[in-house]
């Protein structure tokens, strides 16, 4: 099924509505599409958004699939998520997903921060990755390892056998995110070899940018044709 799995409405960063996305998709020629927003704790739109979806997966029903989900950033080196339990279940999905790496003394870094130790920072971040693995709260690891890009820290073959084995344990679904281009070449071949379950998505913001990404997702469809994908 053609899938965009990952876009986001006026809800939270995105600038389209949930139904406008949900027409560009269409007009793209998708078969179903995720309407995924970023959450905290303490948004107040999340059951608003909730009903939303709820209601357009009845009005689009026989037309494309509308599929609904959150996604919740990583707090903290044991991969605690920034969600409100109470709306795990009126979602399709949670995406986890690790904007800035937390630090072991429960900061985050920055951007900004000079020269942060790359060593200490792989530490965290896999510590975090791992966290995320274990927690039940999440169904998908969204954008794996794009963090690591900004600090310039590639991962090592060994490393990503261990996370795929970690991931396989896990039954964690990974997100083949064409927006920023990862998993990278040699994880993404490990997740496949190893059968991991795998979910495209664009992280659209935009019906323009569903638009501009979706000659990618349907290359990335035929790609992983034979794949285990979501």
């Amino acid at each position: 099924m053609l899938s965009d799995l990952h876009n986001h409405s006026i809800f939270s960063d995105g600038i389209n509505t949930c139904e406008e996305l949900i027409e560009q998709a269409i007009s793209l020629g998708l078969q179903r599409i995720g309407l995924v927003d970023h959450v905290w704790r303490n948004s107040e739109w999340a059951l608003d958004f909730i009903e939303t979806t709820n209601r357009l997966k009845e009005k689009y029903e026989g037309i494309i699939q509308v599929v609904s989900g959150l996604e919740a950033k990583a707090l903290t080196c044991t991969g605690e998520i920034d969600l409100n339990d109470k709306w795990r279940d009126k979602v399709d999905y949670i995406l986890g997903a690790i904007h800035r790496i937390p630090s072991s003394s429960n900061q985050f870094y920055s951007k900004s921060d000079k020269l942060p130790d790359r060593s200490k920072v792989y530490e965290d971040w896999m510590s975090t990755i791992q966290g995320l693995l274990k927690n039940d709260m999440v169904d998908i690891v969204a954008h794996p390892a794009a963090e690591l890009i900004q600090y310039q820290i590639p991962l090592d073959d060994e490393t990503i056998k261990m996370l795929c084995h970690l991931g396989k344990a896990s039954g964690k679904v990974f997100e083949v995110n064409v927006k920023y281009k990862v998993p990278v070449q040699a994880y993404l071949d490990q997740l496949i070899a190893n059968g991991i379950p795998l979910s495209i998505g664009s992280d659209s913001h935009s019906t323009a940018q569903q638009k501009l990404y979706i000659k990618d997702i349907i290359a990335m469809h035929k790609r992983l044709a034979s794949c285990n994908l979501i």
